[in-house]
């Protein structure tokens, strides 16, 4: 957990209010199994102090409030090697901000989400169901 501060200088201008968390991953600079990706050494997650971080699952956007499970799993999320997924549009009565499907994994935080099922699964079983048999 760092200072907004971090956020700014390690992505740029504006991060340390826009981003929650992020993700860097490290690799060994081989491809052991041919897959196009470089074998990961290790990830490191860094999630932004600048937020209101709460032990809320269910509160949505708009609250000021974050859900920190949530963030921590998206992001554990990417250590294992999930992308984002989904398409985000506004909703035309409130301009509310959805994605579709409604996953761990949107680019985005619109509700808490602390289960791993549905799309986000099938992601992970599509990135890890071969391994180790490569």
């Amino acid at each position: 957990i760092l200072p907004a501060a971090f956020f700014e200088t390690a992505l740029g201008a504006g991060a340390g209010t826009g981003t929650l968390g992020v993700t860097f991953t490290f690799s060994y600079g081989t491809d052991i199994d041919g897959n196009g990706k470089g074998d990961t050494a290790f990830s490191e997650i860094y999630i932004n102090d600048g937020f209101n971080w709460q032990d809320e699952p269910n509160d949505v956007l708009g609250n000021g409030i974050y859900d920190f499970e949530t963030v921590v799993l998206h992001e554990v999320g990417h250590g294992l090697s999930q992308a984002h997924f989904g398409t985000a549009f506004r909703d035309g009565g409130n301009g509310g901000l959805h994605f579709s499907p409604a996953a761990l994994m949107n680019a985005g935080y619109t509700v808490g989400r602390r289960d791993v099922s549905g799309t986000d699964e099938a992601g992970h079983c599509s990135n890890w169901g071969v391994w180790p048999n490569y």
